[in-house]
């Protein structure tokens, strides 16, 4: 009858309208499908683009730092440290920012969405919601406590076996040569486990979260359809209510689920970014002056009462040294292996600056002077020779001569060739 009535009055039976309907509908479904498709492509590529943006421009800004820091703030930190916090620190911080991006401002949209549908059902079972809320919040919250001061000891273990390894391999030669490779081994695999202890009481605190967050969702489901059959057979409500107010809830449990992944990740990601503040922010003890005064190049050098003592050690490596270099004269300062002669040099040089006395050039302080027209005028040839990789020998014997030039000095003068004649000479190259 439904059937014939529809036909008289339109012309048309329910199965074709039905047909139809589904066949719109379907295009619709494509189309948002789609959409979404588009959508989560290019949230994608705007949070790979935003990770690695955020580590260059970290990595950057701490190398620049470092480059203006003195023995004082290298001894403060130590290398190992700082390696540390250049690589993996600024790797914490990319990854909580990519979760950020695609999760943290996903999610409230969701959760949103699902409180303001689930007020429309007046079911009257908000209270379940707000108390699963409730113990996901004090949840992460326990553990974040717990596993706080855990994630800084951490983040320092990985310190202690950046610096152990370094130790090793710079000093490999004299290890074979005085039989230490026992005590070294002991030395890395006690540093090895204390990091892998620390890892291994946070990961099993940070799993414990799953399990309890599973029971809170399932939890929420009992609650919901056993006060909501409650309901229902009293009267107050209908079984399509319940229904909806259950997938509403999911919606918004899982919102606050995947905020509370990325709760975990924070912890470890502040202590990284605590870390790498704690280098921008610190003031090198050495800088230039804001009004420096040009020294002629062939000035005397003056060391008066110069005394230094390095951190933490008990006596002066210099003390009370005076001396006077004329132009044109050799002063030779001998003396035994760490007796403080490459300290004598790095005062000069304001890599170390003396604790007392002063460094004089032409009766001025060598602090008043610019550090790239200093580094023209004194130049050091250290004990243990380093150059850059991939340098050829004209280029190193010009490297920091003429910064005007270009990169790696491909202007040839004549006195760069007999520069680099001279060099083959004497190395016998």
């Amino acid at each position: 009858a439904f059937q014939q009535h529809i036909r008289k009055t339109t012309g048309r039976s329910a199965a074709v309208d039905a047909r139809q309907t589904g066949r719109v509908n379907g295009k619709d479904l494509e189309r948002l499908f789609q959409l979404k498709t588009a959508a989560a492509d290019i949230g994608q590529r705007v949070a790979a683009h935003l990770d690695l943006r955020i580590g260059r421009d970290l990595r950057a800004q701490v190398f620049r730092k470092v480059l203006s820091f003195s023995s004082a703030e290298m001894d403060k930190f130590s290398t190992a440290s700082l390696i540390t916090r250049t690589t993996n620190d600024v790797t914490q911080i990319q990854a909580v920012c990519v979760l950020i991006v695609r999760v943290v401002l996903y999610a409230p949209v969701i959760g949103l969405g699902g409180i303001i549908m689930v007020a429309r059902t007046k079911t009257g079972l908000g209270w379940i919601i707000a108390l699963a809320v409730a113990a996901m919040l004090l949840l992460v919250g326990v553990l974040m406590k717990i596993a706080m001061p855990q994630f800084r000891t951490m983040q320092q273990r990985v310190d202690d076996v950046n610096l152990v390894s370094r130790e090793i391999l710079t000093g490999l030669p004299v290890i074979r040569a005085f039989h230490r490779e026992r005590h070294e081994q002991e030395r890395f695999d006690t540093a090895s486990a204390a990091l892998m202890n620390t890892q291994l009481f946070v990961n099993r605190t940070m799993a414990f979260m799953g399990p309890v967050m599973t029971l809170i969702m399932y939890g929420v489901t009992v609650m919901i359809e056993w006060f909501g059959a409650k309901s229902i057979n009293a009267g107050h409500m209908q079984i399509g209510d319940m229904i909806a107010f259950s997938t509403y809830a999911s919606l918004i449990i899982m919102a606050f689920m995947m905020i509370t992944i990325v709760a975990v990740l924070l912890p470890r990601a502040e202590v990284s970014a605590t870390r790498v503040d704690e280098i921008l922010r610190t003031r090198a003890s050495v800088r230039d002056p804001r009004s420096p005064e040009p020294v002629p190049a062939d000035a005397t050098v003056t060391f008066d009462h110069v005394s230094f003592r390095y951190p933490g050690a008990e006596d002066d490596v210099l003390h009370d040294i005076s001396f006077t270099a004329r132009p044109g004269e050799v002063t030779a300062i001998v003396g035994s292996t760490g007796c403080g002669k490459s300290t004598l040099l790095k005062t000069l040089c304001r890599i170390q600056p003396p604790l007392g006395g002063e460094v004089l050039l032409d009766g001025r302080s060598i602090f008043v002077e610019d550090s790239r027209e200093l580094a023209k005028k004194v130049a050091i040839l250290p004990q243990n020779p380093m150059a850059p990789a991939g340098l050829t020998v004209r280029e190193l014997v010009n490297y920091g001569r003429a910064p005007h030039r270009s990169r790696f000095f491909a202007r040839t003068t004549q006195e760069d060739k007999r520069m680099v004649e001279w060099a083959l000479q004497e190395t016998d190259m």
